[in-house]
């Protein structure tokens, strides 16, 4: 994967607590993005912009593995109301959005999609945006965010 830098990660969760966040979603995660959160849990990546039907759209930080106000469990069920079943958020931007794994079509190899809160709430069928077809290669296409 890139380059890539971290700050502000969390604790180094174990692989139990990854195994717990599997079981409750009922799916395994990608063996790239369990060596991430390993090492970087919670944490904001130096590469945090992507691109979404053409828009540039970017990363605040990655969701924790465990289960506390800022980890995946807890976000998926405070946006369970407008989050399609097979979706599994990972990483936020600032605007409320998020960075989900993708199995609906694929439940042992999930794409990676971007959700976006208005418009899910707004019922548009745009809400969901694919952006790459793997972890591995979402991560691999992340940019340095420039600061101004």
């Amino acid at each position: 994967m890139n380059d890539i830098e971290w700050r502000y990660v969390e604790y180094k969760p174990t692989k139990t607590e990854i195994e717990n966040v599997e079981k409750y979603f009922g799916v395994k995660f990608p063996v790239n993005y369990i060596e991430c959160v390993l090492e970087n849990n919670g944490g904001y990546p130096s590469h945090r912009i992507f691109f979404a039907n053409g828009r540039e759209e970017g990363i605040n930080d990655f969701l924790c593995v465990v289960d506390d106000e800022y980890g995946i469990i807890k976000t998926a069920q405070n946006i369970s109301d407008r989050l399609e079943s097979g979706l599994v958020p990972f990483a936020r931007d600032t605007g409320g959005n998020y960075t989900c794994f993708d199995y609906r079509d694929n439940v042992s190899s999930p794409s990676i999609v971007f959700w976006e809160h208005e418009k899910a709430f707004l019922g548009t069928d745009d809400s969901i945006v694919k952006i790459s077809d793997s972890f591995a290669q979402f991560m691999n296409s992340l940019q340095v965010f420039e600061d101004d």
